[in-house]
């Protein structure tokens, strides 16, 4: 069956990033920035663990979020 890990990392990127660059709907954004999607990579070896990916997302405070998509099993 397939995973849409990539998709859905790659829509709430987007969706984010527009926010984040969009001041004129929002009258106070509180988020600052977004970071690209990560892999799921073994630390050492680098070799693809699975499907899971992960976003920071960082506020104007700068504190700093993880979004993590991943399959339910």
């Amino acid at each position: 069956m397939l995973a849409y890990c990539d998709y859905i990392a790659n829509r709430i990127h987007h969706l984010v990033s527009n926010e984040i660059n969009d001041n004129d709907t929002l009258r106070h954004p509180i988020m600052a920035s977004i970071g690209n999607p990560k892999m799921d990579l073994h630390p050492e070896d680098g070799y693809f663990m699975s499907t899971k990916k992960t976003i920071e997302i960082t506020d104007k405070a700068g504190k700093v979020y993880i979004v993590t998509i991943e399959e339910k099993t």
